[in-house]
C-alpha cells in the first residue's frame, strides 16, 4: 500500500511495527542501494538514535547463521511477507548491513528539524542566506537583543514607538503587573517562536505603527458606538412602556424592568446573563405573573414581547461588542510592538548571518513549498521514494504542509513499475504538544479519511495490543477512558476515547496492580508553625501532603519487590518535581530528577557563582559572606570546622582569603572569563565527585563566551535568567528513583509509575490568547485581532463558537496528559489525587465518578486497589553508590582542569596521545615553516608547553616540516586554508587540517594530520574531502597524511 497510517495506542509495539515496515522495503529487492530512497522522521534525537540502532542491530542478527535454525520472530514475518527463503533473507540482510555501514551518511533517519536544516542549507542561495549561516538555537538571546534594540529607540526621535511603549507600560501598571517593560515585552515576543501564531503574524509583517493607530481609532469608535447603543436601547424600552402606560408592576418580579432601568444610568455595569427570567423571555413565556394577569392588559403586553426581545438581544450583542473592543484595545499595544520586534529580529539576522531554528518551518513554507518536488530532490542529492513519519500527532500543521508536496511526488509517480509510499504512525490520545503546533485533530482527520492529501487509497492499521502493561492496568484503563469519553461534547473527541480499549497480547498475561488514592490536601495552619526545622519546611501544605503520600507508595512498591530504579514518579510541573525530589532526598532516598541535575544546586557551582558575584562587586560584605558560606557548603579546604573558618576570614579583607589559596582579583582580571574560572577551580580545589557538573559549568562559560561575546556582568545576568534550566543530562543505570513531568515521560515506560498531584482542573481557568478573524474592510486592513479568551466576549459574533472549540481542545489536551501518565507503567500504577473543595471538574472528580460508576465508591474509603503488587525481580546488578545526590556535597576523585603543560606524560599511551595532540595543535598554528620558533615561544609563554616538552618537540616538528613531500606546502609559494569549514552535498560540515592553494595553477593540495597508527579509513576521509571540494570547483592535485606519532608522511 502506498499510503498507510498506523493508529498506535500506548505500548502497542509501534517501534517494532515501524522498524519491520522499514526493513520490508529495504529487503524487498536485491538492490542494496534501496535504503537511500527511504526517509524516516521522528520526534527527538534520542528516538533517531534508537531507531537507527534497532535497524542495525536487527540486520546484524538476521545476518547470523543462527537465524536459519532459531529465527527471530520478525525474521519469520519478513520471510513470509517478502516470499523469501531464510537463506535469501540472511544474505540480503548481510549485504544491506555492510552497505549501510559503509554509506552511513545516506542512512536517512532524522528529526524534522534535522531534515529542515539540510533542506535550508541546500537552498541558502535561493533564500538569500549566506551558505555559512549559523542556526540560532537559543531563542531567548535573540528575543532579548531585539527587545533591547527596540527599547533603545524609545524617546530617541521615534515618537510613534515611544507612544506605543508608554501605552503598553501604562496597561501593565493598571494591571499591577511588572513595571519592567522589557521583561513584559519579552514575554509577548515569545509568541514569535510559537508556530500556532505563525500565519497571523505573517499577515502583520507589512503593517506599520500608523496602521495600528488607524486600527485603534476604529476599535475605539466601535466601542463608543456599542456603549451608546446600550443606553439608547434601554431608553427606547422605557419610552415604549410610557407610550402604553405600563410600569414595573407589569413584569414578573420586576426583573425585566430593572434590567433596562439600570442601563439608562451613566456608566452602567454589565448585567449577568443566562438567568431564568431571560430564558423565559427568549422562549416566549409570559412576562407577567399569573396572579397579576387579571389586573393587566395581557394582550397588549404579549404584543410588545417581540419588540422587547429585540431590545434585549440588541443590548446583549452590544455588550459583546463593547467587551470585545475593550479586549482588543488592551492587546493592541503589545501587538503593535510585536510587529516592531519582528522587524528588529530581521535586522539582527541579516547583520549576523543567523537563522533562528523556530523559523525553519516558516521559511520552508513560504519559500520552498512552491518549488517543484524534482527540483528540491535535485538540490538535496537524494530522491526519496518512501517516507516514514513517527509520532505524527506531534508533527505541527506547518511541518506537515511542507512535507505534502515531496510525499505527493513519491506516491503518485512510478519508478521501475513501483510507486513510492508513506507511512504515518501516531496516536491522537498522546498529542500533548498543542502549544508548539502539534494538533491531535490533524492526525484524526487523516486516519478517519476526512482528509486525504494524496488522492490514493488509505490503508489504516489499528495496533490494538498493549505489549507494555500487565492485565489489571490494561483492564482499568480500558474501563476508565471510554467512561471519560462522555465528558466531550465534540463527537470526534468522544469517539477517540470510546475506542480507547486495548487487547492483551496473550491470554496468559500476569496480573499487575492499580492503586488509586484520594488524599486530603487541606492542612491545619498550626502544622506550619512547628518549631523544629526540617528540610521540607519550604513545601506548601499541598506539596507536603502529596510528598508524604508518595513516600508511602515508594515504601509499598519496595516491599512488593521494586528497586528504586524501577520507580518513576510523574508530576505535572517542574515545581512539583522539585518539591518531590527535595522531600524524598531529605528522607535519604536517591533521586534522579531534572532538579537534582540542575547546576545551581551543586555546591561547587554555587561557590563559583558567589565568587564571580563578589569579583563584580568586591566591596560588598554581603557577597563576601555569601561566598564564604558557599565555600563551606562545597566542603572547601579548611572548612571542617566552620566556626574556626568563619572566625579567620569573616572580619578580614577578602584579599586575605584569596591570598591563602593563591588567588587574587588582579590575576583573575588578566584572564578571559573562561580562563579565570578554571584558575579559580584549581586555586580553591572545589571540585569533588561532581566532575560532570563542573565540566558542564565550565563548558557553559566557554559557549557563552563564543555565542554572546559578553564579560562577567553579562554572564551573571545570563545565569540569573537561565539558572532554572541549566542542567546536565540524566545518567542511566543508577539505582535511584526517577522524578519527571508527564510531558518528559512520553515514549518511556517503567515497572512502577506513581502519578502524583493528579488533581489538574479540566476547565480552562486561565484566559489564552485568541486570534479572532475579522473583516479587513471594517478593521483598517487587519485580518485578525489578538484578544484574550474570556466569557465576557462570548456575545460578540462567532466568539462563543470559537471559545467553545477552544474549551473542547483544552479538555482533550488535559485528558491526553492523563492518558499518557496512566499508560506508562509496566507492572504497577499508583495514582495519587484529591477532591476539590468546590465542585469543579478535576482528574480527582473524574476518578471518583468512575469509581461510583463501577459501584466501588465509598465516602469512607480513600484507597482503592486492583490486582497484586508483586513485582518480579530482574537479575541485574546495579552499583548502589553510583547515584547523583540531590543538593548535597559531592566527594570524590580530584577534578583537574589542566592545560597541556600541566599534564604529566606518565604512561606510554598517554604520552603518545598527548604528544600527538600537542603537535597537532602546534601545526594548526603554523602558516609557514618559518613561523615555528614564534609558535613554540608563544606556547611556552602561555603554559601549554613546558621547557622539557619544547626541547623534545622542536626537532621532531622541524624534521616533519623538512619532509620533501610536504616541505613546499609550508612556504610562501601557496595560499593556505587552515581548518576551514566546508559543507558537503548533504549539508554536513567537514574541515580539512590544511589546504595549500596555488594562485597561478589554481591547484590545491590536502594535508591532514593524524595521531596513532596508520589506518585505511584516513585515506577514505581524504578521498571524501577531495570529492566534495572538487564538487564545488576545487582542483585537488594531491593528498597527504602526516602521521605525527611516527613522524612519517604518506601520499594518498
Amino acid at each position: 500500500m502506498s499510503y498507510t497510517i498506523y493508529n498506535a495506542s500506548a505500548g502497542s509495539g509501534k517501534t517494532y511495527s515501524l522498524v519491520k515496515a522499514y526493513l520490508e522495503i529495504v529487503l524487498n529487492t536485491p538492490n542494496i542501494d534501496q535504503f537511500r530512497q527511504l526517509l524516516a522522521i521522528t520526534f527527538t534525537n534520542k528516538a533517531v538514535f534508537e531507531m537507527k540502532n534497532r535497524i542495525i542491530e536487527l540486520l546484524g542478527k538476521f545476518s547470523e547463521d543462527t537465524m536459519l535454525h532459531s529465527p527471530h520472530s520478525m525474521f519469520n514475518e519478513l520471510c513470509k511477507s517478502l516470499h523469501l527463503t531464510p537463506k535469501e533473507l540472511q544474505d540480503r540482510s548481510a549485504k544491506t548491513l555492510e552497505y549501510i555501514l559503509h554509506n552511513y551518511a545516506a542512512f536517512n533517519i532524522s528529526t524534522i528539524d534535522g531534515f529542515n536544516h539540510q533542506l535550508i542549507r541546500h537552498f541558502s542561495h535561493d533564500l538569500h542566506l549566506n551558505p555559512f549561516f549559523e542556526v540560532q538555537l537559543d531563542s531567548q538571546t535573540l528575543l532579548e537583543r531585539a527587545v533591547d534594540n527596540l527599547m533603545s529607540q524609545a524617546g530617541a526621535g521615534d515618537k510613534e514607538l515611544t507612544e506605543w511603549l508608554i501605552a503598553f507600560s501604562n496597561e501593565k501598571i493598571d494591571e499591577d503587573k511588572n513595571w519592567d517593560t522589557s521583561k513584559e515585552l519579552l514575554e509577548i515576543a515569545k509568541m514569535l517562536t510559537n508556530e500556532n501564531h505563525y500565519s497571523q503574524l505573517q499577515s502583520l509583517k507589512d503593517k506599520e505603527l500608523t496602521d495600528f493607530a488607524t486600527l485603534k481609532k476604529s476599535l475605539t469608535e466601535y466601542k463608543e458606538q456599542a456603549a451608546q447603543l446600550i443606553q439608547t436601547t434601554a431608553l427606547s424600552f422605557m419610552q415604549l412602556l410610557d407610550r402604553h402606560g405600563l410600569d414595573k408592576g407589569a413584569f414578573k418580579g420586576g426583573y425585566l424592568y430593572n434590567f433596562f432601568d439600570n442601563l439608562t444610568k451613566k456608566s452602567p455595569k454589565e448585567p449577568s446573563w443566562g438567568s431564568g427570567w431571560q430564558k423565559d423571555l427568549l422562549d416566549g413565556e409570559p412576562m407577567y405573573s399569573k396572579t397579576a394577569a387579571k389586573n393587566l392588559d395581557t394582550a397588549l403586553i404579549d404584543s410588545l414581547q417581540p419588540q422587547i426581545v429585540t431590545y434585549f438581544e440588541d443590548i446583549q450583542n452590544a455588550f459583546g461588542t463593547l467587551n470585545f473592543m475593550q479586549n482588543a484595545l488592551k492587546y493592541l499595544p503589545p501587538l503593535a510592538l510585536l510587529n516592531r520586534i519582528q522587524k528588529e529580529i530581521a535586522l539582527i539576522k541579516e547583520e549576523e548571518n543567523i537563522l533562528p531554528i523556530w523559523e525553519f518551518n516558516g521559511v520552508i513554507s513560504s519559500e520552498l513549498s512552491t518549488q517543484p518536488a524534482p527540483f528540491i530532490y535535485e538540490r538535496i542529492g537524494e530522491k526519496f521514494r518512501h517516507y516514514f513519519i513517527d509520532e505524527f500527532q506531534d508533527t505541527s500543521v506547518l511541518q506537515w504542509q511542507n512535507f505534502i508536496p515531496l510525499i505527493l511526488n513519491a506516491v503518485q509517480s512510478q519508478v521501475n513499475h513501483q510507486t513510492g509510499s508513506v507511512l504515518l504512525v501516531g496516536d491522537a490520545k498522546q498529542s500533548i504538544y498543542r502549544w508548539r503546533g502539534g494538533k491531535a485533530e490533524q492526525f484524526m482527520r487523516l486516519y478517519s479519511g476526512k482528509e486525504n492529501p494524496f488522492k490514493v487509497p488509505l490503508n489504516t492499521v489499528n495496533l490494538a495490543e498493549n505489549y507494555r502493561s500487565l492485565k489489571q492496568i490494561i483492564d482499568f484503563n480500558n474501563a476508565f477512558f471510554p467512561f471519560v469519553a462522555n465528558i466531550f461534547e465534540e463527537g470526534g473527541y468522544r469517539n477517540l476515547y470510546e475506542a480507547a480499549a486495548q487487547n492483551y497480547p496473550k491470554p496468559t498475561l500476569a496480573e499487575g496492580y492499580v492503586n488509586i488514592s484520594f488524599i486530603n490536601t487541606v492542612q491545619e495552619e498550626e502544622e506550619e508553625e512547628r518549631e523544629e526545622e526540617t528540610k521540607d519546611d519550604t513545601l506548601t501544605p499541598r506539596e507536603k501532603s502529596y510528598c508524604e503520600a508518595i513516600l508511602q507508595k515508594v515504601i509499598h512498591a519496595n516491599a512488593a519487590g521494586a528497586d528504586d530504579k524501577d520507580i518513576t514518579i510523574l508530576v505535572r510541573t517542574n515545581k512539583e518535581g522539585a518539591a518531590v525530589a527535595s522531600f524524598l532526598s531529605s528522607k535519604g532516598r536517591k533521586i534522579i530528577s531534572p532538579d537534582s541535575l540542575l547546576l545551581q544546586n551543586v555546591p561547587s557551582v554555587q561557590f563559583l557563582i558567589a565568587l564571580l558575584q563578589l569579583l563584580y562587586h568586591p566591596e560588598s560584605e554581603d557577597l563576601k559572606a555569601k561566598m564564604l558560606f558557599a565555600f563551606i557548603r562545597a566542603n572547601g579546604k579548611g572548612t571542617k570546622e566552620p566556626h574556626t573558618f568563619l572566625s579567620k576570614y569573616a572580619y578580614q579583607p577578602v584579599s586575605t582569603f584569596f591570598a591563602d589559596f593563591g588567588f587574587s582579583i588582579e590575576t583573575f582580571n588578566q584572564y578571559s572569563l573562561y580562563e579565570g574560572v578554571t584558575l579559580a577551580v584549581n586555586c580553591f580545589e572545589v571540585a569533588r565527585h561532581s566532575d560532570a557538573y563542573l565540566t558542564h559549568f565550565i563548558d557553559l562559560i566557554f559557549d557563552f563566551k563564543n555565542a554572546r561575546k559578553g564579560g562577567l556582568a553579562d554572564f551573571l545576568d545570563f545565569w540569573e535568567d537561565q539558572k532554572e534550566k541549566l542542567s546536565i543530562s540524566s545518567p542511566e543505570g543508577l539505582n535511584a528513583i526517577t522524578v519527571m513531568t508527564v510531558h518528559k515521560s512520553k515514549g518511556l515506560s517503567a515497572p512502577v509509575i506513581i502519578y502524583a498531584f493528579a488533581d489538574s482542573k479540566l476547565e480552562d481557568g486561565r484566559g489564552e490568547m485568541i486570534w479572532y478573524p475579522v473583516s479587513a474592510e471594517n478593521f483598517a486592513g487587519f485580518d485578525y485581532l489578538l484578544v484574550k479568551s474570556s466569557k465576557s466576549i462570548e456575545n460578540y459574533g462567532a466568539a462563543s463558537t470559537i471559545l467553545n472549540e477552544q474549551h473542547q481542545q483544552h479538555l482533550l489536551d488535559q485528558i491526553n496528559v492523563l492518558y499518557v501518565a496512566m499508560t506508562r507503567p509496566e507492572s504497577s500504577l499508583y495514582v495519587i489525587t484529591s477532591l476539590p473543595e468546590k465542585e469543579i471538574n478535576t482528574y480527582g472528580t473524574l476518578l471518583r465518578d468512575f469509581l461510583k460508576h463501577k459501584g466501588d465508591w465509598n465516602e469512607e474509603i480513600t484507597e482503592y486497589e486492583y490486582g497484586s503488587p508483586i513485582l518480579a525481580k530482574k537479575k541485574e546488578e546495579t552499583n548502589a553508590d553510583s547515584y547523583v545526590l540531590f543538593q548535597k556535597g559531592w566527594t570524590a576523585p580530584h577534578y583537574k582542569i589542566a592545560t597541556g603543560a600541566s599534564l604529566l606524560w606518565d604512561t606510554h599511551q598517554q604520552q603518545a596521545l598527548e604528544r600527538g595532540n600537542l603537535i597537532h595543535t602546534l601545526f594548526s598554528q603554523l602558516t609557514y615553516a618559518t613561523d615555528l620558533e614564534a609558535v613554540l615561544s608563544e606556547a611556552l609563554q602561555e603554559g601549554t608547553l613546558t621547557e622539557e616538552q619544547y626541547q623534545l618537540l622542536k626537532p621532531q616538528i622541524e624534521t616533519l616540516l623538512s619532509e620533501p613531500q610536504i616541505a613546499s606546502f609550508f612556504t610562501d609559494e601557496y595560499h593556505y586554508f587552515i581548518e576551514r569549514e566546508f559543507v558537503d552535498s548533504k549539508g554536513k560540515y567537514f574541515r580539512p587540517d590544511r589546504i595549500a592553494y596555488h594562485p597561478t595553477t589554481r591547484e590545491a593540495y590536502l594535508i591532514d594530520y593524524k595521531t596513532g597508527q596508520p589506518n585505511p579509513q584516513y585515506h577514505q576521509q581524504l578521498l571524501y574531502y577531495a570529492q566534495n571540494l572538487q564538487a564545488i570547483g576545487w582542483q585537488v592535485k594531491g593528498k597527504y597524511l602526516v602521521y605525527l606519532d611516527e613522524g612519517t608522511v604518506v601520499k594518498c
